[in-house]
């Protein structure tokens, strides 16, 4: 057995070393003008990115900023094509915690529009997008809703959960860019923290004769 073991170990060894010398010999047989392409090519890609990071910042991007009116809604999801909303409520102390990452995340990928709605202020588009617990955070893609994350189930159901599990829930419709592997969330192990208050309340933020409740998540 360990023979066989040994003989495998040697042929994987010289697929490897092969691979490596043909690499080499791509590499060496490369002219000055073939090198001097490939820096060309990637300083144009860089000077892009420069360029489009720039006009992200004037857009935003890079913070996370508080929309004041239902208006400003529609004007940030017209001028980034991925924008990232968060439905919140000041009495929510979820909220608050979703806050938190979502800062963190913004200075992080400036390829995303990240900003925050107070719901209660704002009951034409909570009844037009059916916002009904809070915290939710919307996903868009050129203006158009792809996804919602609701409280905190797809987050491994925890208070307390780490910030690129949110980032990994926020990757699987593509409304930022990920290098990690989006089939499988970051493991976080330990105990679940119980939200403290653990209350389900109801509260009507629509107007007119029209009733729809939003509620405030709890967990077991």
């Amino acid at each position: 057995m360990e023979r066989v073991v040994q003989q495998q170990l040697e042929e994987i060894g010289k697929q490897l070393e092969s691979q490596v010398d043909d690499q080499l010999a791509k590499f060496e047989s490369m002219k000055v003008d073939d090198l001097q392409s490939i820096r060309d090519e990637i300083q144009k890609k860089r000077k892009l990115r420069m360029e489009l990071e720039k006009k992200w910042r004037d857009l935003g991007h890079g913070s996370y900023d508080e929309l004041g009116d239902e208006k400003a809604f529609f004007d940030a999801g017209k001028k980034s094509d991925r924008f990232i909303v968060h439905f919140y409520r000041e009495a929510t102390e979820r909220c608050k915690i979703v806050d938190v990452h979502l800062k963190t995340l913004a200075a992080q990928h400036l390829e995303a529009r990240f900003c925050k709605i107070d719901a209660e202020k704002s009951p034409f588009l909570c009844s037009r997008l059916s916002i009904r617990m809070l915290p939710t955070i919307l996903l868009l893609h050129k203006n158009i809703v792809v996804d919602r994350i609701l409280g905190f189930t797809d987050l491994g159901n925890r208070d307390d959960f780490k910030t690129d599990m949110l980032e990994w829930r926020l990757a699987l419709k593509d409304v930022i860019e990920y290098e990690g592997d989006k089939h499988n969330p970051p493991d976080h192990t330990g105990p679940k923290k119980k939200h403290q208050t653990n209350i389900i309340r109801k509260r009507n933020i629509r107007r007119g004769n029209e009733d729809s409740d939003d509620t405030d998540e709890g967990s077991d």
